[in-house]
């Protein structure tokens, strides 16, 4: 229907849109399918013809070709391989097909996320050309649509599933998965009087908080808790670990009451990178405390000695970038 109204009416619709309905009618053909399937090989096979066909748009309209295109692929490409993490867990530990296909998804989906915020990058300083590096005036991106955020934040969780899977990736890897960490945090921080780009920002304060001074495993999830959001349930389940992070006890690892839980939906102004992280950084030094489910919703304390994947300088960009942006200074109330 939505390919059919694009022809018929080609005279008055922009390329830019027919490109992007069509991105969007192979996006509901793949959730569709894919949702039906729970056999590894199989949603693999179909989770690689629709990435091809995403391709092949790229190739087929080259010379109309936009950042925005570029983005809002990008984007299809990320919530297309979010499928894969809603699938049933091995059957067996270790099973070999499994864990290969969920991790050439997940190196896939590096790629497309880092692709996404070098494209956002690029749109921003094309639009502030000559400014300084530390400079950062508000709302230069605000001709972009709200999805493209609601995309950068789930660009922003493969990233930090990347790197708290314990993966043996290469250093170059990974340090260019804290740059593109460091990007994401400053398009978010663009917009210091909107909520929901605020929230982004320190979301995403907590978790590299939490990643670098050695709380993986608080983060790392082979096995999602939320699982009914189709491709955009990685999303929602990082979104889910960084509060239960953050509102855990930071002596014993263990979860607050939720009465007591600190919530963001009322803040305005942009917070600075919470202090209790900070604090936790020194007291810990490398060792951990995550949250485990025991199976019926309740988590329980589970120490990690000697958890440390990152060397210093792997996360410099982001010590650099606080910083330069005098965060990390203040309590998150």
């Amino acid at each position: 229907m939505i390919q059919k109204i694009c022809l018929d009416y080609q005279h008055i619709i922009s390329v830019t849109l027919r490109i992007m309905a069509e991105m969007e009618v192979i996006i509901c053909h793949s959730t569709n399918q894919l949702e039906m399937i729970t056999d590894t090989s199989s949603h693999y096979s179909m989770t690689s013809m629709f990435d091809t066909q995403l391709d092949s748009l790229a190739e087929k309209y080259r010379d109309s070709w936009s950042p925005e295109l570029e983005m809002n692929l990008q984007s299809c490409k990320m919530f297309l391989y979010g499928m894969t993490f809603t699938l049933p867990g091995p059957e067996t530990e270790g099973e070999v097909p499994f864990l290969m296909y969920s991790d050439t998804i997940l190196y896939k989906g590096v790629s497309a996320a880092q692709t996404f915020i070098s494209t956002m990058t690029r749109l921003y300083e094309d639009v502030t050309p000559g400014l300084d590096r530390t400079d950062n005036p508000p709302g230069l991106l605000n001709f972009l649509p709200r999805s493209a955020f609601i995309s950068l934040f789930m660009a922003a969780s493969f990233l930090f599933k990347f790197m708290s899977s314990g993966e043996e990736a290469e250093d170059s890897d990974r340090g260019s998965a804290v740059s593109k960490i460091c990007e994401a945090h400053k398009i978010y921080s663009h917009f210091p009087t909107s909520r929901d780009h605020v929230k982004g920002a320190t979301h995403i304060e907590i978790l590299a908080g939490a990643v670098r001074t050695g709380e993986a495993r608080a983060l790392h999830h082979d096995d999602l808790f939320i699982k009914d959001r189709l491709g955009t349930s990685l999303l929602f389940d990082t979104y889910f670990r960084s509060t239960l992070y953050r509102n855990r006890n930071a002596e014993n690892g263990l979860i607050k009451p939720t009465k007591n839980w600190k919530m963001m939906n009322d803040e305005v102004l942009l917070p600075p990178l919470p202090k209790e992280v900070a604090e936790l950084a020194v007291a810990n030094g490398k060792t951990g405390h995550s949250m485990v489910s025991n199976g019926n919703g309740q988590h329980t304390d589970d120490t990690i000695e000697g958890v440390d994947h990152d060397t210093a300088w792997l996360w410099a960009p982001w010590e650099t970038y606080l910083e330069d942006y005098n965060l990390g200074t203040e309590d998150l109330a």
